[in-house]
């Protein structure tokens, strides 16, 4: 502002965002404009497996986190999603507002691929996350 430009809205793209095609923000950059309650958009990623179902080991003993789904066949639960750790696209203006938070009530979700995603955080990720790279790029190793 100070230069003497403004901008309706900026993408945020991590540095480790390698998946990520140019599509793939342009189809996020129109949703916000289609959108104009919105003041963010993100990537989002369904879970692979319902976290309805989702075990946890406590005292070295397994549990299911709602038990009420021990029966439930995965297909009849619903999808849920997760922040796919990308990028997002904001309104400049919602940056100004203190309460605003990107995860919340005025985001909008763009379902992603889930070749497009790949948390990284062991050696295995990484491996997968370079498998997933060469299938989006067409098998090559560039």
């Amino acid at each position: 502002r100070k230069a003497g430009r403004e901008f309706d809205a900026l993408c945020c793209i991590y540095p480790t965002a390698v998946l990520t095609r140019a599509a793939t923000l342009q189809s996020g950059l129109e949703l916000l404009q289609a959108n104009k309650d919105a003041a963010c958009v993100l990537g989002v990623v369904a879970f692979e497996h319902p976290v309805q179902r989702a075990l946890v080991v406590r005292n070295d003993k397994l549990q299911m986190l709602q038990p009420e789904h021990a029966h439930t066949r995965t297909q009849d639960l619903e999808t849920t999603y997760h922040d796919a750790g990308q990028w997002y696209w904001i309104r400049t203006a919602a940056l100004r507002d203190p309460e605003f938070r990107i995860l919340g009530p005025t985001a909008r979700p763009l379902v992603l691929d889930a070749l497009e995603s790949q948390d990284i955080d062991t050696e295995q990720d990484w491996t997968l996350a370079e498998a997933k790279f060469r299938l989006l790029r067409g098998g090559s190793s560039a």
